[in-house]
């Protein structure tokens, strides 16, 4: 198996599907996607006790996105800079500063923030890896994944083996095959005529 890839072949002529480097799945992924559901929600029920406009929400909520600007100086600083932005001390500390001062905009502001980053992790944009801008700690994004499955998969040529997915043995309900594969997920098969990954879940 290679880290580009995360596919390989056993012996037994079955394909096992990895999570690329730093990558988490299943159901830790599903738990920290629904923690920032909870994160998002509870930063805008707290917004609405600040006593703020509405509109200043809308008008903020992609501002820790700027962070990308670091992306220009290469991915080490890119990734070094949209983590600092997209990690709670910062927005935390904003909103206890906003609170210890009795400035509700600056509570407000840092309450925004947080609710960015809930949103991110409830979409599935997590912190960055510094080798490259879809790598990251929630799996690739966009069209990158289609590469990670090489054709290694060809080498797999009875179509009617299972897929192993870390150990684990699936069945064969073939359930919502896409010929674009989603960021790793954690049930399904290949259908290794055409080399698409047809899942059980698109969480």
């Amino acid at each position: 198996m290679t880290a580009a890839s995360g596919v390989t072949v056993t012996g037994a002529g079955a394909t096992t599907v990895s999570a690329p480097d730093g990558a988490v799945i299943g159901t830790p992924r599903r738990l920290l996607r629904f923690e920032g559901a909870v994160l998002s929600i509870g930063a805008l029920i707290a917004y609405s006790t600040t006593d703020r406009a509405w509109w200043l929400v809308p008008l903020t909520l992609l501002v820790p996105d700027l962070t990308m600007i670091g992306y220009l100086g290469g991915s080490r600083l890119g990734a070094y800079l949209y983590n600092l932005g997209h990690t709670i001390p910062l927005p935390a500390a904003v909103v206890a500063i906003g609170w210890w001062q009795d400035k509700s905009l600056i509570g407000a502001l840092g309450l925004v923030w947080l609710a960015h980053i809930g949103l991110d992790r409830l979409l599935g944009y997590g912190l960055k890896y510094g080798d490259h801008f879809q790598h990251t700690h929630l799996g690739r994004l966009g069209k990158g994944t289609r590469a990670l499955f090489s054709a290694q998969t060809e080498a797999a040529t009875d179509p009617n083996e299972p897929l192993v997915v870390h150990g684990e043995v699936r069945g064969m309900m073939r359930v919502g095959c896409s010929p674009r594969l989603n960021a790793f997920e954690t049930t399904g098969y290949f259908d290794r005529a055409s080399l698409r990954l047809c899942v059980t879940s698109s969480v």
